[in-house]
Protein backbone atom coordinates (compact mmCIF):
# COMPACT_ATOMS: atom_id res chain seq x y z
CA UNK A 1 0.00 0.00 0.00
CA UNK A 2 1.47 3.48 -0.80
CA UNK A 3 1.31 5.00 2.61
CA UNK A 4 1.43 8.75 0.83
CA UNK A 5 -1.87 8.36 -1.17
CA UNK A 6 -3.28 7.41 2.47
CA UNK A 7 -2.43 10.37 3.92
CA UNK A 8 -3.34 12.10 0.78
CA UNK A 9 -6.95 10.98 1.18
CA UNK A 10 -7.24 11.59 4.95
CA UNK A 11 -5.45 14.88 4.75
CA UNK A 12 -7.87 16.28 1.73
CA UNK A 13 -10.69 14.83 4.25
CA UNK A 14 -9.51 17.02 6.93
CA UNK A 15 -8.50 19.85 5.19
CA UNK A 16 -11.82 20.29 3.56
CA UNK A 17 -13.93 19.27 6.09
CA UNK A 18 -12.23 21.23 8.61
CA UNK A 19 -11.70 24.61 6.29
CA UNK A 20 -15.60 24.23 6.00
CA UNK A 21 -16.54 23.97 9.52
CA UNK A 22 -14.28 26.75 10.44
CA UNK A 23 -15.05 29.18 8.21
CA UNK A 24 -19.11 28.43 7.63
CA UNK A 25 -19.91 26.34 9.78
CA UNK A 26 -21.43 23.07 10.11
CA UNK A 27 -23.79 22.73 6.83
CA UNK A 28 -26.82 20.61 5.71
CA UNK A 29 -24.41 18.26 4.19
CA UNK A 30 -20.91 18.22 2.86
CA UNK A 31 -22.22 18.46 -0.32
CA UNK A 32 -24.12 22.20 0.46
CA UNK A 33 -20.47 23.40 1.17
CA UNK A 34 -20.54 23.95 -2.41
CA UNK A 35 -22.67 26.65 -1.93
CA UNK A 36 -20.60 28.05 1.17
CA UNK A 37 -17.59 28.67 -1.33
CA UNK A 38 -17.55 32.24 -2.85
CA UNK A 39 -17.40 32.32 -6.82
CA UNK A 40 -14.75 29.96 -8.58
CA UNK A 41 -13.90 29.04 -5.45
CA UNK A 42 -17.15 26.22 -5.47
CA UNK A 43 -14.29 23.83 -7.23
CA UNK A 44 -13.28 23.25 -3.75
CA UNK A 45 -15.94 20.69 -3.37
CA UNK A 46 -15.12 19.30 -6.51
CA UNK A 47 -11.87 18.85 -5.77
CA UNK A 48 -12.55 17.29 -2.62
CA UNK A 49 -14.28 14.98 -3.61
CA UNK A 50 -11.80 13.46 -6.49
CA UNK A 51 -8.83 14.00 -4.05
CA UNK A 52 -10.35 12.20 -1.57
CA UNK A 53 -11.95 9.12 -4.04
CA UNK A 54 -8.81 9.04 -6.27
CA UNK A 55 -6.72 7.79 -3.62
CA UNK A 56 -9.61 5.82 -2.21
CA UNK A 57 -9.87 3.78 -5.53
CA UNK A 58 -5.92 3.46 -6.35
CA UNK A 59 -5.50 1.82 -2.40
CA UNK A 60 -8.89 -0.23 -2.73
CA UNK A 61 -8.71 -1.80 -6.08
CA UNK A 62 -6.24 -4.26 -4.83
CA UNK A 63 -8.37 -5.02 -2.06
CA UNK A 64 -12.27 -5.18 -3.76
CA UNK A 65 -13.46 -3.75 -7.19
CA UNK A 66 -16.30 -2.34 -4.78
CA UNK A 67 -14.14 0.13 -3.56
CA UNK A 68 -13.43 1.10 -7.13
CA UNK A 69 -17.39 1.42 -7.07
CA UNK A 70 -17.80 3.40 -3.92
CA UNK A 71 -15.04 5.77 -5.53
CA UNK A 72 -16.74 6.59 -8.81
CA UNK A 73 -19.54 6.89 -6.69
CA UNK A 74 -18.00 10.15 -4.93
CA UNK A 75 -16.24 11.52 -7.56
CA UNK A 76 -19.64 11.65 -9.42
CA UNK A 77 -21.09 13.87 -6.41
CA UNK A 78 -18.19 16.33 -7.03
CA UNK A 79 -18.97 16.26 -10.57
CA UNK A 80 -22.66 16.79 -9.74
CA UNK A 81 -22.36 19.40 -7.17
CA UNK A 82 -24.87 22.13 -7.77
CA UNK A 83 -27.69 20.49 -5.61
CA UNK A 84 -30.37 23.18 -6.12
CA UNK A 85 -30.98 21.66 -9.78
CA UNK A 86 -33.50 19.40 -9.52
CA UNK A 87 -32.41 17.18 -12.17
CA UNK A 88 -28.25 17.26 -10.71
CA UNK A 89 -29.59 16.34 -7.44
CA UNK A 90 -31.42 13.07 -7.80
CA UNK A 91 -28.12 12.34 -9.73
CA UNK A 92 -26.02 13.57 -6.97
CA UNK A 93 -27.95 11.34 -4.55
CA UNK A 94 -27.70 8.06 -6.75
CA UNK A 95 -24.09 8.52 -6.66
CA UNK A 96 -23.59 9.73 -2.92
CA UNK A 97 -25.74 7.05 -2.02
CA UNK A 98 -23.78 4.59 -4.30
CA UNK A 99 -20.53 5.59 -2.91
CA UNK A 100 -22.20 5.06 0.58
CA UNK A 101 -23.55 1.55 -0.22
CA UNK A 102 -20.83 0.34 -2.07
CA UNK A 103 -17.81 1.53 0.87
CA UNK A 104 -19.87 -0.57 3.04
CA UNK A 105 -19.98 -3.30 1.19
CA UNK A 106 -16.81 -3.19 0.20
CA UNK A 107 -15.69 -2.42 3.90
CA UNK A 108 -17.98 -5.70 4.81
CA UNK A 109 -17.16 -8.33 1.93
CA UNK A 110 -13.46 -6.70 0.74
CA UNK A 111 -11.75 -5.74 4.15
CA UNK A 112 -13.92 -8.29 6.01
CA UNK A 113 -14.34 -5.60 8.91
CA UNK A 114 -18.09 -6.35 9.57
CA UNK A 115 -17.24 -4.24 13.58
CA UNK A 116 -16.70 -0.61 10.87
CA UNK A 117 -19.88 -1.36 9.55
CA UNK A 118 -22.05 -2.17 12.32
CA UNK A 119 -19.91 1.04 14.29
CA UNK A 120 -21.53 3.28 10.86
CA UNK A 121 -25.01 1.71 11.36
CA UNK A 122 -24.53 2.66 15.01
CA UNK A 123 -23.44 5.89 14.64
CA UNK A 124 -25.77 6.68 12.17
CA UNK A 125 -28.79 5.41 14.43
CA UNK A 126 -27.37 7.81 17.58
CA UNK A 127 -26.97 10.66 14.94
CA UNK A 128 -30.66 10.64 13.94
CA UNK A 129 -32.09 9.75 17.20
CA UNK A 130 -30.30 13.09 18.58
CA UNK A 131 -31.40 15.02 15.98
CA UNK A 132 -35.17 14.19 15.82
CA UNK A 133 -36.29 16.56 17.86
CA UNK A 134 -33.77 19.53 16.74
CA UNK A 135 -30.29 19.75 14.35
CA UNK A 136 -32.34 18.08 11.79
CA UNK A 137 -30.60 20.42 9.50
CA UNK A 138 -27.01 19.06 10.40
CA UNK A 139 -27.55 15.37 10.41
CA UNK A 140 -26.44 14.58 6.85
CA UNK A 141 -23.65 16.83 7.76
CA UNK A 142 -22.25 13.89 10.61
CA UNK A 143 -23.99 10.84 9.02
CA UNK A 144 -21.26 11.79 5.79
CA UNK A 145 -18.48 11.93 8.68
CA UNK A 146 -19.05 9.01 9.28
CA UNK A 147 -18.99 7.46 5.99
CA UNK A 148 -15.94 8.86 5.26
CA UNK A 149 -14.37 8.06 8.43
CA UNK A 150 -15.13 4.66 7.69
CA UNK A 151 -12.94 4.21 4.65
CA UNK A 152 -10.21 5.75 6.24
CA UNK A 153 -10.37 3.50 9.20
CA UNK A 154 -10.57 0.81 7.28
CA UNK A 155 -7.88 1.32 5.08
CA UNK A 156 -5.59 2.61 7.28
CA UNK A 157 -2.15 0.98 6.55
CA UNK A 158 -0.95 0.16 10.17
Amino acid sequence: MDISLYWLMVSVFVLYVGAVWLIYGKQKSISASYYCWPGNWKILFTLFCWGFAFPAIVLGITTTPLMFFAGIGIMFVGAAAEINIPWVYRKHMVFAISGIIFSQLAIYFGYHMPEVNIASLALTGLILILTIKKNKEFRFWFIEIVAFLAICYTMWPY
